[in-house]
């Protein structure tokens, strides 16, 4: 019982700081349902409580007035260079840093994935855009020199 109280706490400072302290939060879905399929990883993707997170996340940002855009699970946040726009068709999950073929930009995955995502969720925030009909070949115009 101990355990779920402070995870419990845990995610509810998390996400009260996290609503308070921004005007919009801006995320990518999840298929939590079917990463759980993977026994490896099934224990800490439970452990860490996404759905809960998500839901929190969800009723707070209502409660204090606040923007939550969530782009479809698919968005293809980790293949999208965040400089120029180009997309790749395959990354697979093990390259953890890869170098854009066509402006040479070297990204992390997840710090590229952030910058991308927060792109993204600005141009559907300032569109007034359906973040489920949102497609990478939108959020490319975006996303650039200019950008």
């Amino acid at each position: 019982m101990k355990i779920r109280d402070i995870r419990t706490d845990t995610i509810h400072k998390f996400t009260t700081v996290t609503i308070r302290e921004n005007q919009a939060v801006y995320v990518v879905g999840l298929n939590v349902a079917g990463m759980l399929k993977n026994h490896k990883l099934a224990k800490h993707i439970a452990d860490a409580s996404f759905a809960e997170v998500f839901r929190q996340l969800e009723y707070k940002a209502k409660w204090y007035g606040r923007d939550l855009i969530q782009l479809d699970q698919f968005f293809p946040s980790s293949k999208l260079c965040s400089n120029c726009g180009h997309l790749f068709l395959e990354l697979p999950l093990s390259v953890r840093e890869w170098t854009c073929p066509k402006c040479d930009s070297i990204h992390d995955r997840d710090g590229n994935a952030a910058s991308v995502i927060l792109l993204a969720g600005r141009h559907l925030r300032a569109t007034g855009s359906d973040a489920r009909k949102v497609n990478a070949y939108e959020i490319r115009a975006v996303v650039g020199p200019s950008a």
